[in-house]
């Protein structure tokens, strides 16, 4: 006679075990259920007693309260993400839409500011800086329309007016790093007063002797 799962409860109940199998077709428990050993549901959820892991094909719900999640291949989400630590990634990152830095820290050199970067950046855009622009190095810029100075302008290489597409003087002003200077075509030089020898200049009024010129100042 075959044995049926009520005669396997009642030899487990007894003490008198058969085959060490307890199969259970259902089992609906409002209560806390305990297992000594490994329990398996189906072929999709293994819980394992002595490791304490537990393992599924998939998972569904919030998981806010997991500690120790690893790191995945992607991560898609439709919400914002909000991180309380540092984040850290190891790959580019690209962005499609606006990403905007609410740390409102002030900038004194290239290691503090709400936003430091130790490598160089390409804009290939407009850059609109609404505070002051400090270059440690070389400036180089194209098309300047103006330059708005109010302190000193020095120009370390001299300075080139008009210049010709690829010359190396102005068409109109050209002050080189010696101190000469070269005023174009016309050569007219208009001051309120002049300083200095002009023991070098020429076509002077009649009357105006070498020795005046160099007495001129």
């Amino acid at each position: 006679m075959a044995i049926s799962d009520a005669s396997r409860l009642a030899d487990f109940a007894t003490g008198v075990g058969t085959d060490g199998t307890l199969a259970i077709n259902n089992l609906d428990a409002s209560g806390i259920v305990t297992s000594t050993g490994n329990a398996f549901v189906g072929s999709a959820i293994s819980m394992y007693a002595s490791s304490g892991i537990v393992s599924a094909t998939e998972y569904y719900g919030s998981g806010s309260g997991l500690t120790g999640v690893a790191s995945t291949d992607n991560i898609i989400t439709s919400t914002a993400s909000t991180f309380t630590g540092n984040v850290w990634v190891g790959a580019a990152v690209s962005i499609s839409g606006i990403t905007t830095v609410y740390n409102t820290a002030e900038s004194t050199n290239s290691a503090n500011g709400a936003v430091v970067i130790s490598g160089g950046v390409g804009i290939a855009k407009s850059l609109n800086v609404g505070g002051n622009l400090s270059v440690g190095g070389t400036l180089t810029y194209e098309d300047v329309t103006r330059i708005d100075s109010v302190g000193i302008v020095t120009a370390g290489g001299g300075l080139y007016v008009g210049r010709t597409e690829g010359g190396g003087t102005g068409i109109a002003v050209t002050i080189t790093t010696d101190g000469n200077a070269d005023f174009g075509k016309t050569g007219i030089i208009t001051a309120s007063s002049f300083e200095g020898s002009g023991a070098k200049l020429t076509g002077l009024p009649a009357g105006f002797t070498e020795l005046d010129a160099a007495l001129f100042n």
